[in-house]
């Protein structure tokens, strides 16, 4: 049996608390490619704010419009 040696990672910057969209769309790329995914990597803005009084102002004003950036409260 041969061992693939390959690894496949998605990698996706300032999500801005869009994870379940980031995680959708590495399912999606999955399916399409019938490739397995061995990791994802997230560089910048992630946008987690575990205290809400911690929301900076521009968040905030895109969350009014947007509730998914806050996905990560």
């Amino acid at each position: 049996m041969s061992q693939r040696t390959t690894k496949y990672v998605a990698v996706f910057g300032d999500v801005h608390g869009h994870l379940r969209l980031m995680f959708q769309l590495c399912r999606l790329w999955q399916k399409e490619h019938k490739i397995h995914l061995d990791g994802v990597l997230q560089c910048g803005d992630i946008g987690f704010f575990p205290d809400i009084s911690r929301v900076d102002s521009a968040t905030r004003q895109y969350a009014k419009r947007d509730p998914e950036e806050l996905s990560c409260l």
